[in-house]
């Protein structure tokens, strides 16, 4: 909720204050692998201009620092459960169990709806049913002898 006029003390638009928002839930994922390759991590610098992190609202807050004292990066969570949803996390390291890393992480966006994360599982679930499948037949391809013709093998019919 936005200070009323006069009273703000932050650098955000509008007099609104630039302050540490906490969603429902839990503060972050409990660990995390490294990031998919089709979403790279993403920094402080990513976000300038037009860009804007949470362009579904109009909260500022101070970007956070991990234990490090360094700017956190945001990746994109994959998972059954809270899937596409993008967290803060310490720019150290490539994974939450790498030596490196501090293991901030912090949601970025709020938690999806319940039918949202259901979607997610099917789609997990049939992108798994399909990989195997796909496996399959490249195992019952590779099991398959190819026909092989030798040019010398063959006669010509007499007269002719």
């Amino acid at each position: 909720m936005a200070a009323p006029a006069g009273r703000g003390r932050g650098r955000g638009r509008r007099g609104n204050p630039s302050h540490h928002f906490v969603w429902e839930g839990s503060f972050g994922p409990e660990e995390y692998e490294p990031p998919l390759e089709q979403f790279p991590l993403e920094g402080i610098h990513t976000f300038v201009g037009a860009r804007r992190l949470r362009p579904y609202d109009d909260r500022r807050e101070e970007w956070p620092k991990c234990a490090h004292g360094e700017h956190c990066v945001v990746q994109v969570f994959d998972s059954w459960i809270d899937g596409g949803r993008r967290f803060y996390r310490c720019p150290n390291g490539y994974d939450y169990y790498d030596m490196g890393n501090c293991r901030f992480a912090k949601w970025v966006d709020p938690p999806n709806h319940q039918h949202i994360d259901e979607y997610i599982s099917y789609l997990k679930d049939r992108i798994h049913e399909l990989e195997g499948k796909v496996k399959s037949l490249e195992e019952d391809e590779d099991k398959k002898t190819p026909l092989v013709h030798q040019p010398n093998d063959w006669k010509k019919p007499a007269g002719l």
